[in-house]
């Protein structure tokens, strides 16, 4: 029997910990990404292990300085919590939603520590768990598109499904970059177009224009001249594709879109909160009402048909009524540095060039088609961003740490 590691017990418990903080945050995300119910209980329990083995492992060396942009980005995060945290009395602020700004914090911060310290092997073994798990909900989600409901599937809203598919989507196109094996890009492009099927299923338009826009974004950055125009071909030849084939599920709602986009549900609900928002006290601009506070207001400006609605559907008109013009500088000062950032890693590092843009392609998506259809600091979006934009954070110090 090797007794290595009862010699030392402060790295047994530190090594105890470590897996437990492990196993805690990939049940989270099950949970998480499922709807099942109890993601705080395992988010609480990632978190006191992860501090265990912050504290306990002594074999692995992490700190960070004040320079580097993992420090920077909680900073900020910390400046929005602290202005949020001003309106923990308020009667209007939701506690859940300043709560979720706390989340997205810790989750970046201990999924940059556990990048940090873990081995190659045990990152190899957790990334195949993911993808198995990954894989294994699109068999199950298909079985619910057939049988359970044709739109969402076990998902209570089609959006909350089109969330699930696009994350889904970027974790199966850095492994299709990953393995050169043939049959394995196989299997997982056939993972793709499943996942494709399921977000056209869901008929979630405003998910289909962010990924539209956010691919001709990237490829007019990155590529120029004959590459440009063949891979904006072939981008406009899929939606061609897409609309004579799949002509109920997404050619009818895009002519619906484009025939009544005056009388389109979410214009006119912008044009209320406007009002709303033209109606809130000059004192209120700087720093609003508080998180998740524009659902005790938005009720009251809808017209009778929306009257169920209750956020703005509107990431801007939503900032700025519940964090200020304050609140929505920093946001976006957060976004615009984590995109830098990925940007100067993507430069750097060649290696992890495709699937730094690939990440960096789904998370700009996903942004631009939550921005419509989720509450900001709903956990849908901050929980769904953070371990992504953490793995960006450090693949970016990587590759400065190993550059001359």
């Amino acid at each position: 029997m090797n007794l290595y590691f009862f010699r030392y017990p402060s790295r047994f418990l530190g090594q105890s910990s470590f897996f437990l903080f492990t196993a805690a945050f990939l049940l989270f995300y099950i949970d998480f990404f499922w709807d099942i119910g109890n993601y705080k209980t395992l988010l609480y329990f990632g978190l006191f292990f992860g501090l265990c083995a912050l504290v306990l492992r002594n074999d692995v060396e992490f700190t960070f300085r004040t320079s580097d942009p993992v420090f920077l980005t909680l900073l900020g995060v910390a400046s929005v919590l602290f202005l949020s945290l001003s309106f923990s009395s308020s009667p209007y602020a939701k506690k859940s939603y300043i709560q979720h700004i706390l989340y997205f914090a810790l989750v970046l911060f201990f999924f940059y520590y556990w990048l940090t310290a873990s081995s190659q092997r045990f990152k190899y073994v957790a990334f195949l768990v993911c993808v198995t798990l990954f894989s294994l909900s699109v068999v199950v989600e298909l079985y619910g598109i057939l049988v359970v409901n044709s739109r969402s599937s076990y998902f209570w809203n089609p959006h909350y499904l089109a969330n699930y598919c696009l994350i889904s989507i970027v974790v199966f196109s850095c492994c299709f970059v990953k393995w050169n094996n043939p049959w394995v890009r196989c299997a997982f492009l056939t993972l793709i177009l499943l996942t494709v099927y399921l977000l056209l299923k869901s008929q979630s338009r405003p998910a289909w224009i962010a990924i539209g826009f956010v691919t001709v974004a990237i490829i007019s950055i990155y590529l120029r001249g004959r590459r440009f125009l063949v891979a904006l071909l072939c981008l406009l030849s899929c939606i061609a594709f897409l609309y004579m084939v799949f002509p109920s599920i997404f050619g009818d709602r895009l002519n619906q879109l484009l025939y009544n986009i005056h009388d389109e549900e979410r214009v006119r609900i912008w044009s209320d909160s406007l009002v709303m928002l033209s109606e809130m006290p000059v004192s209120r601009w700087l720093f609003g009402y508080g998180p998740g506070s524009s659902q005790s207001f938005v009720p009251n400006y809808m017209a009778a048909q929306y009257s169920n609605i209750e956020f703005p559907h509107n990431f801007v008109i939503e900032l700025i009524f519940e964090s200020g013009v304050v609140g929505l500088f920093l946001w976006s000062l957060i976004f615009l540095f984590l995109f830098r950032v990925g940007m100067s890693a993507a430069a750097m590092a060649r290696s992890y060039r495709p699937y730094i843009l690939i990440i960096m392609w789904g998370m700009v998506a996903h942004l631009g088609f939550v921005s419509i259809v989720i509450p900001f600091y709903s956990k849908h979006v901050l929980l769904s961003q953070a371990p992504f934009w953490a793995l960006i954070l450090w693949l970016y110090q990587q590759r400065r740490e190993i550059s001359p």
